[in-house]
């Protein structure tokens, strides 16, 4: 059994790790085993907790966890192959393929897309249809049209969503919730999403 002391320290190494970006399910498994383990107390006073190595956040619980009753060791990337695959650093919205996306202008309205590719890339291919004052990209139109400024820093992710046809309904959508200056409407829908498209932008 674990005595009261060892029990709330468990308890404050979860609450750090969960801070510091590691999956509750690798947490737990830890814990799990080091519950699971009697104290021998022939061996040192020090559990000794076994956890992937990323970069940043190992050194920081290291610190932490050290005039503790544990010690953080790191296991081999090698042997750890298959966890580091379910604990890779998150894609942010801007750098993710498959997206919904914003580009507004100072007049107001904007410009709602959809793409297979990143944010960053979408937008640079928007650019230059306006250098050449492409009659087919409905940003270079408006801007032709108006004088206005696109304001491209503002550009935003709205959703990502890897599955085209969804990503093509998703953006009909927010096209009809939005003030637009897209040249057509998107995908037609069918009135089945009648009920649903006024709250998309609120559940965004």
């Amino acid at each position: 059994m674990f005595t009261r002391d060892l029990q709330e320290e468990l308890q404050h190494l979860q609450s750090v790790f969960q801070k510091n970006g590691y999956p509750r399910t690798i947490i737990q498994s830890v814990l799990r085993k080091q519950k699971s383990t009697q104290a021998d107390p022939s061996k040192e006073d020090k559990k000794i907790l076994s956890l992937p190595y990323i970069r940043g956040l190992s050194e920081n619980l290291q610190r932490t966890c050290r005039p503790l009753v544990f010690l953080v060791v790191h296991k081999s990337n090698s042997a750890l192959r298959s966890i580091l695959m379910k604990v890779k650093t998150p894609i942010s919205r801007d750098q993710a393929k498959g997206v919904i996306y914003r580009i507004p202008c100072e007049c107001g309205q904007e410009y709602i897309g959809e793409t297979s590719k990143s944010i960053h890339e979408r937008i640079a291919e928007h650019r230059r249809s306006v250098r050449r004052g492409d009659t087919n990209n409905s940003i270079a139109v408006h801007v032709q049209t108006t004088d206005h400024i696109i304001k491209w820093e503002n550009a935003e992710v709205l959703q990502r969503e890897q599955h085209k046809t969804r990503r093509k309904i998703k953006e009909a959508m927010y096209i009809q919730t939005s003030r637009c200056m897209n040249l057509d409407q998107g995908m037609s829908l069918d009135p089945i999403w009648n009920d649903i498209i006024p709250s998309i932008n609120t559940n965004n």
